[in-house]
């Protein structure tokens, strides 16, 4: 056929509109290729058929060759392949991420450019389906993963519904992580799908909320989803439908305990941990160390809480920690005094900058709890 009559049929295949899972592989039959739509970072197919290509490895090590970018076209050789070998070829599929479709010959010879730019717009049109699936997928997926996290589904409904999705209560954990845009799912969303890793995620009230089976961070390769993700709390396993919210405040209790260790993941009980494990055993320590302070403030409108926090931000700089407050060097002193005077606890001794900076970090833990359980209820 000449390539004038393979570009008109081309075309006619993507402009009819038959697009759907099948789109790639009609226009592979079409060409006398087969077509892989490709993660460049990690060579592996975006589609769920199974298929994968064999030029991975060299995609992969393409693309970090060209600074994690995509050329137009690349050149793709196979492991172990003879000198006479074709190869295949990478061409740049426009979308928000870099994505490739890859063209692996049948034969000895590959389609000519303009066709090869044609079907990179079949990719595109793959690629736009696939992202629509995936993004109705995320929607109910978070209405499913409110429902369990509002104690509305019983064990048999939770599992029955968490079956389409390939999890099983027995086998998950909640990580969470925060949600640093109004659109920390959806910007998620895809590289989770990229993996091709079930999981229900949600964004609420801050924070990023991720259903995954048990040991999907486990062994994870530098750069993977998690670590980009920067700190991330894991909970215990949640094994019944009933344990979600108390797992979900695991995985809150963890990832403070990972951004204040500068850890990428803290899972919930860990001997690790420096933080109270526990909201009882938080409050014990709020109250022992920090409660002269509450109480004092409660009863007589100071502030002696805020003033032990904010110079403990500021490595114990009078300058740095007066002029945040708006008070004199003078002022500080005397309420430093007092705040001694109240707790026993100066701010020179290790044990006590010890016992304060734990303090702080469970009062944090409890009213973000709070917070977040009011939120709920409301």
């Amino acid at each position: 056929m000449r390539r004038a009559d393979d570009l008109e049929l081309l075309r006619q295949s993507i402009s009819a509109g038959r697009t759907g899972p099948g789109l790639l592989a009609r226009l592979g039959r079409e060409l006398g290729v087969r077509l892989f739509l490709v993660d460049p970072a990690t060579g592996q197919s975006l589609l769920d058929d199974g298929e994968e290509t064999e030029y991975a490895a060299d995609l992969a090590a393409g693309f970090q060759t060209h600074g994690r970018a995509l050329p137009g076209m690349l050149r793709l050789t196979r492991v172990g392949a003879s000198p006479g070998d074709v190869g295949a070829v990478a061409v740049a599929v426009p979308s928000d991420r870099p994505t490739a479709l890859v063209v692996e010959p049948l034969g000895n010879q590959l389609p000519g450019t303009v066709l090869l730019q044609h079907a990179a717009a079949g990719g595109a049109l793959e690629l736009a389906q696939l992202t629509a699936r995936q993004e109705r997928q995320r929607r109910v997926g978070a209405d499913l993963l409110v429902q369990l996290l509002d104690r509305r589904l019983d064990e048999r409904a939770a599992q029955a519904q968490l079956d389409e999705f390939g999890l099983f209560l027995s086998d998950c954990i909640v990580i969470a992580g925060r949600a640093e845009s109004d659109t920390g799912a959806t910007d998620l969303q895809p590289t989770l799908a990229r993996l091709h890793l079930p999981h229900l995620l949600l964004q609420r009230d801050g924070y990023l909320y991720v259903l995954v089976a048990d040991g999907a961070a486990a062994g994870a390769r530098p750069g993977d989803w998690w670590e980009r993700s920067g700190a991330l709390g894991a909970s215990g396993r949640i094994c019944t439908a009933g344990r979600l919210p108390d797992a979900a405040h695991e995985a809150r209790w963890a990832l403070v305990a990972a951004e204040t260790e500068r850890r990428p993941l803290v899972r919930y009980g860990q001997e690790s941990m420096l933080l109270p494990r526990t909201a009882t055993e938080a409050r014990s320590v709020v109250t022992r160390v920090l409660g002269p302070l509450l109480t004092q403030d409660a009863e007589r409108g100071t502030d002696y809480l805020n003033t032990a926090r904010v110079l403990l931000e500021h490595d114990r700089s009078w300058q740095l920690a007066a002029a945040e407050l708006h008070i004199h060097k003078q002022t500080l002193g005397y309420r430093l005094r007092k705040i001694e005077a109240l707790t026993g606890r100066g701010f020179v001794r290790t044990e006590h900058l010890a016992e304060w900076w734990i303090a702080f970090r469970a009062n944090e833990l409890l009213v973000g709890a709070a917070v977040v359980e009011g939120n709920t209820r409301g």
